[in-house]
């Protein structure tokens, strides 16, 4: 495993349709990927016809978020950059 290393070369494409499809909103969630994982959490909960009030929301999607997290630290203990980890 090679850390730190774009080997398909497509990390810098990446960034650069991130930061130009979603400049100033980069800047507050430092990763495009968080981005995602919260337009995912919405989906799902919409899916599961879950309460449509605010707190109810909130709550699932710290779980989600929280699990989330807990599976990327068990499959790299080692990740970086990984919210909530220390």
């Amino acid at each position: 495993m090679s850390r730190g290393q774009d080997l398909l070369g497509l990390r810098l494409p990446v960034q650069t349709i991130g930061n130009s499809l979603l400049n100033g909103i980069t800047t507050i969630t430092p990763s495009v990927r968080y981005l995602t994982f919260h337009a995912w959490i919405a989906h799902i909960y919409m899916q599961a016809r879950l309460p449509d009030q605010w707190d109810s929301f909130k709550e699932f999607a710290s779980h989600v978020e929280a699990a989330i997290a807990l599976g990327s630290i068990l499959s790299n203990p080692d990740a970086v950059g990984v919210l909530g980890r220390d």
